[in-house]
């Protein structure tokens, strides 16, 4: 399925229902990973058009290290790794 339809798809069942989850992983072939991906980014911006979460929070929820910003202060030069 492409993008185009995850995202008519979960931009109606956002609408019926804004608690709806993210999609569950099911990938059992490289084909189905790269659906399952398309599916979160058809998740993500969904909710930022139907005003559900704010970039920030997407970021936050979509990041793989979230970065703790009243420590991040401590470590030295902090902005060379970001």
């Amino acid at each position: 399925m492409s993008m185009t339809a995850h995202l008519a798809r979960l931009k109606e069942q956002l609408r019926r229902d804004p608690a709806t989850p993210a999609p569950a992983l099911r990938a059992e072939s490289v084909e189905q990973l790269h659906d399952y991906k398309d599916e979160l980014r058809a998740f993500d911006q969904a909710r930022l058009e139907l005003n559900l979460a704010t970039p920030h929070q997407v970021q936050q929820k979509s990041a793989a290290v979230t970065v703790d910003q009243r420590t991040a202060r401590r470590v030295i030069r902090y902005e060379q790794y970001v």
